[in-house]
């Protein structure tokens, strides 16, 4: 059996890209994939999905280890008209850095949560998510 070498120089070769996330979700709209929503897993980021929704809407997720447990966290949506925009560069960076907090013991949702009180108490009915 004959192995074939992945390219090393450049960026590595990956169909998980912004414009086949954006052909999936027309796919899943138009109903020519009759499903309601489908999840794919990045190949190049261990951890990171897109949940992408039959409205067309495309979510990146992060699952991470802390400890024993494994979270899975919200992180941004691909499409640009979305409050939540985020690239999916910036997904892959966030999911680097969110389960290498995670490898030390950090669970970044209770930090969320924590500031989320701290914020609440400090500002009151002031208080807006940005």
């Amino acid at each position: 059996m004959a192995v074939t070498k992945r390219k090393t120089t450049g960026s590595p070769s990956t169909k998980f890209t912004e414009e086949t996330l954006l052909a999936f979700a027309r796919d899943l709209k138009s109903g020519r994939i009759p499903l309601e929503r489908q999840q794919i897993s990045d190949d190049i980021v261990t951890g990171l999905r897109a949940m992408i929704h039959k409205s067309g809407l495309i979510s990146f997720h992060c699952s991470y280890y802390v400890g024993e447990n494994r979270p899975f966290m919200k992180l941004g949506d691909l499409n640009e008209d979305s409050p939540n925009h985020i690239t999916l560069d910036d997904a892959r960076d966030l999911t680097k850095t969110i389960k290498a907090l995670g490898e030390k013991g950090i669970d970044v949702q209770e930090g969320l949560h924590r500031r989320l009180i701290k914020e609440l108490k400090k500002e009151g009915l002031k208080w807006r998510p940005d």
